[in-house]
């Protein structure tokens, strides 16, 4: 057997892609892979040195890389009309003179000093280390994308996540503010969309796991805006779909409005602390069967079985879903602390377990 190493980042593209491969979901003809994960920066590096034998990169590091290393067929995207929103204080003109990109060996590095070359200074800066930036440098808050540009997380001025549940949140809450409206969030998502929505005499309706499900309950409903607690946005004034740019823009402006530093907005929602679980069964265990046994057993509670099995208690909840792809029931519980959704997680793993006959 031949042994590869192969390097890739935690984005989910590429666990998606990589999945069946990792998890020797496919028959891998003799070979085997020593799968490492790294910042696209971090990766690109390695490449310099010659390090993995397959690794994502930046396509603009190819050409300093092609004496050992060779494009593969499949795997290459490069996205366009999207991407960082850089953003001045109103009437400012001066021009830019020192931006932070993702890494040296990055295509955003390389595009910047092509088209805009009076940017002199450019600071690399991974996402890790954009929280530490944000206090060192004062800033107000600190922006995080992903590649796909479709979901948002805000880093607070002394450091700390606003919260990716918060995203959502804070944007309704801001839409909100003009006029009541229905809001839509999918199952797994926090109880505190609901209770601002309800604050603003609005309607909250949940949906089915999954970007098209969350868009078909907005639109039957007639929800003024909606998303997941992943930080994706979906203001359908504008598109319906997950956008981190929107996201941005609607924030920035709800906060200038609001005239308040990032924790004091933070501190003016309901606190929620989610704990996020899974139960690996075996391939036999009727999935299907125990989570219809869940639901039977909590029956004179709020349960709603769109999308496996969520139970709504008055001071925090329980989503169980299945995978489809593997023998596992996820196990998602919200609470009022992250000691109480722990607590409530494990419970339910221990019934589910009992159930199966798991020790």
């Amino acid at each position: 057997m031949q042994r590869l190493k192969l390097s890739i980042s935690p984005c989910p593209n590429d666990t998606f892609m990589f999945d069946a491969i990792i998890n020797g979901r496919i028959d891998l003809d003799g070979f085997a892979f020593d799968v490492a994960y790294h910042d696209i920066e971090e990766l690109n590096r390695a490449l310099e040195g010659g390090a993995p034998d397959i690794s994502k990169m930046s396509c603009a590091l190819l050409p300093e890389i092609t004496s050992e290393y060779r494009l593969l067929d499949s795997g290459a995207a490069l996205g366009r009309g999207n991407g960082p929103l850089l953003v001045r204080r109103r009437g400012e003109r001066a021009p830019l003179r020192r931006i932070a990109v993702p890494g040296l060996h990055t295509t955003a590095n390389a595009l910047v000093a092509r088209l805009f070359p009076e940017i002199g200074e450019r600071v690399p800066l991974l996402f890790s280390e954009i929280a530490a930036a944000v206090v060192r440098e004062k800033a107000d808050l600190g922006v995080v994308v992903d590649p796909d540009v479709d979901r948002l997380a805000l880093v607070c001025q002394n450091g700390e996540m606003f919260g990716e549940e918060y995203t959502l949140v804070a944007v309704a809450d801001y839409i909100l503010s003009a006029g009541a409206g229905n809001t839509v969030s999918n199952l797994s998502s926090s109880r505190a969309l609901r209770d601002v929505t309800e604050a603003h005499g609005g309607h909250y309706e949940a949906s089915a796991v999954g970007e098209v499900n969350v868009v078909a309950k907005m639109k039957q409903t007639g929800a003024v805006i909606g998303g997941e607690g992943n930080g994706g946005v979906i203001y359908p004034a504008l598109h319906y779909g997950r956008d981190a740019l929107v996201g941005v823009a609607l924030f920035l402006t709800f906060l200038v409005k609001k005239d308040m530093t990032m924790t004091e907005l933070r501190a003016t929602y309901p606190a929620y602390y989610a704990s996020k679980n899974k139960i690996q069964l075996t391939p036999e265990i009727d999935v299907d069967k125990v989570l219809h046994e869940m639901k039977t057993r909590y029956a004179g509670e709020k349960v709603n079985d769109i999308d496996g099995v969520k139970i709504d208690f008055p001071d925090n909840w329980v989503h169980l879903r299945k995978s489809n792809t593997e023998p596992i029931i996820r196990v998602y519980t919200e609470a009022r602390s992250p000691e109480e959704a722990d607590a409530l997680a494990a419970r339910f793993i221990a019934e589910i377990k009992g159930i199966c006959g798991i020790k």
